[in-house]
């Protein structure tokens, strides 16, 4: 990971410095700050992990040197800056710059009062370097460098928090991990925004709210439960579309945002009364690492608008369906011992109209004793010369979940 440096001089263009910045970029991203102003502007709005200050204009005038000096004090000091500067006035040992740098609110264990321009610039360099990789936020980011630059992806609006729960995973930061679940569900959302501007995930998932249930059904090639809408392929695979649903079951139970049917899964406040520990977030952040991992893999060779969106596919209304002749709605009632379920039909009281659900199929759409479906089935001749009903095809599902 290249470490950023905001650097305010305004010498960038200068022939005798020419060799110095050259040399400067080959070690450093330089975030170059030509007036105070730019330098004032930057320091809020840009990503930098050191900071760089002359002190004089060509001029012999301030640079913004002594306004810079202020705001690091103010809101940034304990991250590393550095003086570089090549006039003599400036360098001297009995200069002004100096007293000022040698008093307790400039004093840096990690730098040199001044480095020299030319003289200094190897010592410059690594000492940059050993600062910068001794901040813990450094060192965080350097090892998931692979999750967070999904963020570059999705949006980098919910970062901040998700940063946090890292920083906190690795021993840097305290947080309250009770009010960290619904960050989880936030990241998630703007992924699934950004599958949508990409035409992976449906318009009717997104509104102003982003409805995250309906969205990962679709995005698991499933049946949305509400919306009438599904996916002709499953963008998600198995593993990723069950650790969805998992993180938001659980995260529902302490969100405000969940969908009713997600609180009534998991109650996290009984949970935290009898395990108060912030591991459960932790490890639904893990998973979420890998989740984004995939998606800005996934995104990145999948992002044609119109092949994507001429994957969507609407549902024909229930009672359209219910006037076929081999479809039929009921409640899922049991098992046999070769795992196959079954469908008992609305209004029937005979067995042989029951419906036979392969496991497989069981499985991939996650259906459960109880849930309500409506199916389409074929008759298909067992031994000894008598039929079974067999689904050919899930049309709706109106799960208990």
């Amino acid at each position: 990971m290249d470490i950023s440096v905001l650097w305010l001089d305004d010498e960038f263009d200068s022939e005798a410095l020419k060799s110095t910045f050259i040399r400067m970029e080959k070690h450093f991203r330089l975030i170059k700050c030509y007036t105070k102003d730019e330098f004032l502007d930057k320091i809020g709005s840009e990503k930098w992990d050191a900071i760089v200050l002359d002190v004089l204009d060509t001029n012999g005038r301030d640079s913004g040197f002594h306004t810079a000096v202020r705001r690091i004090l103010k809101d940034y000091k304990d991250e590393p800056w550095f003086v570089f500067s090549g006039q003599e006035n400036v360098t001297k040992k009995e200069s002004d710059i100096r007293v000022m740098l040698a008093e307790e609110d400039c004093q840096r264990e990690y730098a040199d009062i001044i480095y020299v321009k030319s003289e200094h610039n190897d010592k410059l360099i690594e000492d940059i370097k050993v600062a910068v990789g001794n901040k813990p936020e450094w060192q965080t980011r350097n090892k998931y460098i692979k999750v967070l630059s999904s963020f570059d992806v999705i949006g980098n609006t919910s970062e901040g928090p998700f940063f946090d729960i890292l920083m906190a995973i690795e021993g840097y930061k305290e947080i309250d991990h009770k009010v960290y679940y619904t960050s989880l569900r936030i990241v998630l959302e703007w992924m699934f925004r950004h599958a949508n501007k990409i035409g992976l995930l449906h318009n009717k998932c997104v509104n102003i709210k982003v409805n995250l249930t309906e969205s990962s059904l679709f995005m698991a090639g499933k049946q949305t439960k509400h919306l009438d809408v599904y996916c002709g392929k499953a963008h998600f695979p198995k593993v990723i579309a069950d650790n969805i649903k998992s993180l938001l079951e659980i995260t529902g139970g302490a969100s405000h945002t969940a969908e009713p049917d997600e609180k009534e899964l998991v109650n996290l406040h009984t949970y935290w009364e009898q395990v108060n520990t912030p591991y459960l977030l932790y490890s639904l952040t893990f998973m979420l690492c890998d989740i984004l991992i995939w998606y800005k893999d996934y995104a990145d060779r999948n992002n044609d608008y119109t092949a994507n969106v001429a994957l969507w596919q609407n549902l024909e209304s229930t009672s359209v369906q219910s006037s076929g002749k081999n479809i039929v709605s009921g409640i899922v009632t049991n098992f046999d011992v070769s795992g196959r379920a079954f469908l008992k039909p609305d209004g029937t009281t005979s067995k042989k109209e029951s419906c036979s659900i392969d496991p497989k199929r069981f499985m991939d759409e996650n259906i459960k004793i109880n849930d309500r479906l409506t199916v389409e089935f074929e008759e298909k001749e067992r031994v000894g010369g008598d039929s079974i009903r067999v689904v050919v095809r899930i049309i709706k599902e109106n799960n208990n979940i």
